[in-house]
């Protein structure tokens, strides 16, 4: 994994750090080579070599999600984290939406299952598609919208 600044905007490249499996910032990198991982963006007030790239629990969250998603075929290019959400950009160039406080194990089931539905299972793994974004956020709902 890369971390690569506070938003996601255009990646400056001298700006970018390498990340561990558990979500520790460990050095400098490169932003290109061969294979290009899934790029976080979170905020930092100083230097984050040494730093975790969020806490535990939307560290946990983001795994979780990102595993569920290529359970999926469906590969993540960025991942934003906030105090309060974590945004995930998907490849086909829909957007995950999902609260921090979440606990992990709901989380699994919900996105599974969202993403096995009849109403959505025929456009996440879509390039291009007319989904815009899942919002999983808000308890047992499920928000979606189509558009483009």
């Amino acid at each position: 994994y890369l971390w690569c600044g506070e938003k996601f905007e255009i990646v400056d490249e001298d700006k970018c750090f390498s990340v561990d499996e558990r979500g520790f910032i460990f050095d400098n990198a490169p932003l290109f080579s061969n294979t290009v991982p899934v790029i976080f963006f979170s905020r930092f007030d100083s230097n984050p070599i040494g730093s975790y790239v969020a806490s535990t629990r939307s560290w946990e969250q983001v795994t979780v999600a990102l595993e569920e998603l290529e359970a999926k075929k469906i590969l993540s290019r960025f991942v934003e984290i906030n105090e309060e959400n974590i945004i995930i950009f998907t490849k086909p160039g829909w957007k995950l939406f999902i609260n921090t406080t979440r606990a992990t194990s709901p989380l699994a089931r919900a996105l599974d299952r969202v993403l096995l539905s009849d109403a959505l299972s025929p456009f996440v793994a879509e390039e291009n598609s007319t989904l815009e974004y899942i919002d999983l956020r808000y308890g047992n709902k499920v928000f979606y919208r189509f558009g483009r």
